[in-house]
């Protein structure tokens, strides 16, 4: 069928099966009309999986008019079309690594052989690996540049923005590539071996932290077999290769491979090398080499001219796929269609390269510009200038981003995050139904119930925080436990501010926990795919130790103020219990995953005012009280029987007080429903979706009261801090300042993840820790390896981001929620100045952060 389609439209086809006669293999179609075949080849690799690759030699039928003024050429092209292992297990990353070098390597040898100093190659199919693997980095140390990355002015950290397979296990990912790399200096990249090592051993050091081996000197001495010593010997590396399945299996390391590794590893020439050595090798980066091509034009005097390619288009279909998605009802292939539309460039070494890195200049500027007015409104809403507030500021930024042409209509509203906002307002509706069932108010008796004194009360506000805050996010928590805990606070005669300094701190360290604890947790979650039982795994015991040592500061530092109390005040209310009247619990328009500064005291103000219709309901239910108050009356006169009455009211009192217990314990259910599904893993924004959809139906009534709670300003807000720092991406200064501080920022060591978490912790403050999280979170990611270590870099992300919130008041939304909330309380308002809290929030910040760069493994 293809053979025929294709020869009818005017294509010659050249197929390839594989060598273990399956039938299955590789075609390549070239049209007649536009390029002729120079020559072709057949590459055997005759090795585990029996791939193979076809390297055909093309050049254009229609010649093309020479950049330099002389006669039209044919511009001649190599292209590779190839199908890699697949990764049935992490052991075959050498094998799959091992295919590319050969294709690399003939490449070479083609090239020499022809003598072809000059020709673009493109490299198609399916590479069986993403973005974060071993094999992409490998071609990108060889000047190779994804066509459809370049197309889209995504980076190396954009892994998640498309997806071109849905494999056999159901899981969705970007593997099929075509691959470019244009003519440069013939010393201007770096050798192919050298290239090969460092991947190797990226690949070695990859499965060594998968198996918990190589974490620190002791565990490397034990690799060696000698638990007393801190070097290696030849031997004990082979050893340590066979223990993670590298050396010793058909297609593992061969005796020639590992000798070549062992040489260069030795760096002393001693046969033997110790742990810092090793380091040494095992941190060797695979580099763009376009930086380094770059330094070697400047410094030539002669620049060489050459004719190369250019990326004009390049699309997906379905169109689904360009947004990291996989339709349901798409049959036609298990992989995406990926077409690139090319154009010839003149290109001056690999400049080209320098280009595609960083946007044209007026993109550049314009884009800054835009950026900048963002972050402005969005840390300074009311400056004298525009005092537009943060959702308009928000919306202005993008809306310049489109007009600037930094980024178009189409790649503005990819760039929106729609399961992002989808989890956002899933986990608002829930809580406002949570709300409405007195869940809150129940946490904030538990606060005060059998209470054994003012040390006791101040840990329970850490513990009931921290819980609260991971399960209805920190902003709901803070909103609703403040009042709560300044009227403990005041009916005990203590001291009000270590008890709102550890409601407001244990609010962020708590809601680090899960990705419905607060919205860059969210914004982690869904970039990274990391399931929710995987996000409270791993975060969930820095969390631990991180309230405990939180509550340990503040107790330390405030033990003589807490025991200075009058102990009378203990025993004003009976057994220990405050009362709360249900009145306290006032209805909030809650927005339980806003940003850090995202608190709008105005909008505090109006929420605070009693809502029109809940006026108009209170006098309705006042007149039927009073009209039933008459009637007793003349019923009474009138010689009924008014003990008729008074039973026929108990029992509609108790009728409504059972269902409003049913009401209330089917709310509970259906949360702790959707907590444990998504806990099985499964899709987070939509079964936050179900959850809140599921408690409008069983409200059995109109929902306009309760959805007109939601803070749609912030989902808003969202959408265009969504378009704006993708369009500040685009312009390449996040990366090339990425690029500066990579090399410092390596999660491998203590040292780099020191100077990583110090970079996010100032980030967070001066720019609200989701516009870091935005701007960093896949540059992080992408920069450690694959697997584990890729996931650990996102947990340390979310981790260091939401503690930040704790440095200074104005660093967390929940921060500023409980300063507020406590300063407008009517009976016993309260300032939390910003020196009170830096003063406990500088050591807590540091000190907590410290613990869960420690723990996150």
């Amino acid at each position: 069928m293809y053979h025929d389609r294709l020869a009818t439209a005017g294509y010659d086809i050249f197929q390839l099966p594989r060598t273990n006669r399956r039938g299955d293999g590789l075609l390549t179609a070239i049209h007649k009309d536009y390029f002729e075949l120079v020559n072709y080849r057949e590459l055997l690799f005759n090795d585990f999986g029996d791939r193979v690759a076809q390297l055909l030699h093309v050049k254009s039928v229609v010649p093309f008019p020479s950049f330099n003024g002389k006669q039209d050429v044919q511009q001649e092209v190599l292209i590779v079309n190839t199908h890699l292992l697949f990764p049935h297990d992490s052991t075959l990353s050498i094998a799959r690594l091992r295919q590319v070098y050969k294709i690399l390597e003939y490449l070479e040898a083609y090239q020499k052989e022809n003598k072809l100093t000059h020709i673009p190659i493109i490299l198609c199919g399916d590479w069986n690996g993403s973005k974060r693997g071993h094999v992409y980095k490998f071609l990108r140390s060889q000047g190779f540049i994804s066509s459809y990355d370049v197309a889209h002015q995504y980076t190396d950290s954009d892994a998640h923005k498309w997806v071109s397979h849905r494999n056999h296990r159901g899981n969705i990912c970007g593997v099929d590539f075509i691959w470019l790399c244009n003519p440069t200096r013939g010393n201007s990249r770096k050798p192919l071996r050298t290239s090969w090592v460092e991947a190797v051993f990226s690949i070695i050091k990859y499965q060594l932290q998968k198996t918990s081996i190589a974490e620190d000197n002791k565990a490397f001495a034990i690799l060696g077999g000698n638990k007393h010593s801190d070097s290696l010997t030849y031997s004990g590396f082979c050893q340590a290769l066979q223990k993670v399945n590298l050396m010793g299996i058909p297609h593992g390391l061969s005796f020639q491979e590992t000798k070549e590794l062992w040489v260069r590893a030795d760096l002393a020439r001693n046969g033997v090398f110790d742990y810092e050595k090793l380091k040494k090798t095992w941190n060797m980066r695979t580099v763009d080499q376009s930086k380094k091509c770059k330094e070697r034009v400047m410094e030539s005097k002669k620049e060489e001219e050459a004719v190369g390619l250019k990326v004009k288009k390049a699309v997906l279909f379905p169109q689904e796929t360009e947004k990291g998605l996989w339709p349901e009802d798409y049959s036609l292939s298990d992989h995406a269609c990926l077409t690139v539309q090319f154009s010839l460039v003149k290109i001056i070494s690999s400049k080209t390269f320098v280009y595609m890195a960083m946007a044209p200049v007026v993109k550049l500027v314009l884009g800054s510009i835009a950026f900048a007015i963002f972050w402005i409104l969005a840390v300074f809403p009311s400056v004298p200038f525009l005092p537009i507030g943060r959702t308009a500021g928000s919306l202005f930024g993008a809306m310049l981003m489109v007009i600037f042409q930094v980024i178009t209509p189409d790649q503005a509203y990819a760039a929106i995050d729609l399961p992002i906002l989808g989890l956002l307002f899933g986990t608002m509706v829930v809580s406002i139904y949570l709300e409405r069932a007195d869940m809150f108010k129940y946490l904030g008796t538990l606060l005060s119930w059998r209470s054994r004194g003012p040390k006791d009360l101040l840990c329970r506000v850490c513990l009931v925080s921290a819980v609260s805050s991971a399960l209805f996010t920190n902003d709901t928590c803070c909103v609703v436990l403040t009042e709560f805990v300044l009227k403990i606070a005041r009916q005990k005669n203590l001291p009000p501010h270590p008890f709102l300094l550890a409601l407001a701190t244990s609010a962020n360290i708590g809601s680090s926990a899960t990705p419905i604890g607060n919205p860059q947790n969210l914004v982690i979650a869904v970039q990274s795919k990391i399931s929710f039982w995987e996000f409270l795994r791993g975060v969930f015991p820095a969390m631990i130790v991180g309230i405990t040592v939180n509550a340990v500061m503040l107790l330390a530092m405030y033990w003589r103020i807490l025991s200075d109390h009058k102990e009378e005040e203990e025993n004003e209310v009976s057994e220990g219990v405050v009362a709360v009247e249900e009145e306290d619990v006032t209805s909030h328009r809650f927005s339980p995953a806003t940003l850090p500064h995202l608190s709008s005291f105005r909008s505090e103000e109006t929420n605070g005012r009693t809502d029109p219709e809940t006026l108009r309901n209170r006098g309705a239910s006042s007149g039927e009280s009073s009209a039933s108050r008459d009637h007793q009356a003349d019923t009474e006169s009138q010689g009924e029987s008014y003990p008729t009455t008074i039973n026929s009211n108990v029992l509609l009192f108790q009728t409504k007080r059972w269902r409003r217990v049913l009401w209330k314990s089917s709310v509970y259910l259906i949360t702790l429903g959707m907590l444990i599904s998504l806990l099985m893993g499964l899709n987070m924004s939509w079964t936050a979706i179900t959850a809140a959809l599921a408690l409008v139906v069983l409200d059995f009534k109109d929902a306009r009261p309760s959805l007109e709670k939601v803070s749609y300003s912030l989902l808003i807000f969202f959408c265009g801090m969504f378009i704006t720092v993708d369009g500040f991406n685009k312009t390449g200064i996040p990366t090339a300042l990425w690029d500066l501080m990579e090399p410092y920022a390596n999660i491998d060591e203590a040292k780099g993840t020191a100077v990583l978490a110090l970079v996010i912790l100032v980030l967070s403050n001066v720019a609200s820790n989701v516009p870091t999280v935005l701007l960093l979170g896949a540059r992080v990611a992408a920069s450690a390896a694959a697997g584990e270590e890729e996931k650990k870099a996102w947990l340390l992300l979310a981790w260091v981001s939401t503690v930040a919130g704790n440095l200074t008041l104005l660093g967390s939304a929940a921060n500023l929620i409980v300063c507020e909330q406590a300063r407008r309380a009517v009976s016993h308002g309260y300032t939390l100045t910003f020196t009170k809290h830096l003063k406990f929030g500088l050591p807590s910040t540091l000190i907590v952060t410290a613990i869960g760069l420690y723990l996150i493994k």
